[in-house]
């Protein structure tokens, strides 16, 4: 049986370990350290992340199958780049290629592309939980396999809320960037400490990005399916096409 001081020393040393990984998490994400391109390159920064925020936050879902291709198409990228490695070929022709490749192959199989996504994600994160645990190769594979699979139909059949929430994140996190970085180039005073304020204190950073996170899930829910797609008729509709026909 566990003794009171052990749990509760167990118990700090994980709200220690959470508290910096989120952190730390948040400050890599969203509000790069010191010197960093943000901090550097202020009008570039908010030249870039504000529209860009205000797309992911807004219409996420709505273009979620050009952020599918895009995700692909880094994916062939990085595998070109492998190849060209192993083969001993041009770098740049075969990133190219798989970029293209994967990016067209993505686009109409968006769907599947996107469940893969998500069972690689939490098959990934499966394993490495089961390997902080134990070295067992079968167990690791096992939980990773069970894990991609759970994951891939989650994510086919989450798709709507999972993108929703997704773009929503990032497009609240590239708006405060931008904001930030707006702040600085306007006036430096001002902005120079809010990006400091922010670094030091990610639960504040945190509350910002939520707030607008959920504001941008809201107004994308409410806007429904994506362009494109088809709506389903009510009963009423359904009879009134009956009537007219």
């Amino acid at each position: 049986m566990i003794a009171p001081h052990q749990a509760e020393a167990a118990s700090q040393a994980a709200w220690q370990a959470s508290d910096m990984l989120l952190r730390d998490l948040w400050q890599i994400l969203l509000i790069p350290p010191r010197g960093a391109y943000l901090l550097v390159c202020p009008a570039e920064a908010a030249i870039l992340f504000i529209p860009i925020g205000l797309v992911f936050l807004l219409f996420g879902f709505r273009l979620y199958k050009w952020l599918v291709m895009v995700v692909y198409a880094g994916i062939g990228s990085i595998v070109g780049l492998a190849v060209a490695a192993y083969l001993g070929w041009s770098a740049l022709l075969v990133m190219m290629a798989g970029s293209i490749v994967l990016g067209l192959l993505a686009w109409p199989l968006h769907r599947i592309g996107w469940g893969l996504l998500g069972g690689v994600l939490l098959g990934g994160l499966a394993a490495l939980l089961v390997r902080g645990r134990t070295e067992n190769v079968v167990l690791i594979v096992g939980a990773a396999v069970i894990a991609f699979a759970a994951g891939l139909v989650l994510a086919m059949m989450l798709l709507r809320p999972l993108i929703t929430g997704i773009t929503s994140l990032i497009g609240a996190g590239l708006l405060v960037q931008g904001a930030v970085a707006l702040a600085m180039l306007i006036k430096p005073s001002v902005g120079g400490p809010i990006a400091s304020f922010l670094e030091a204190r990610w639960y504040a950073l945190a509350a910002v990005v939520g707030v607008l996170a959920i504001l941008g899930f809201a107004l994308q829910w409410h806007e429904g399916e994506p362009a494109g797609a088809k709506r389903s008729k009510s009963p009423s509709e359904k009879q009134a096409d009956e009537d007219d026909g």
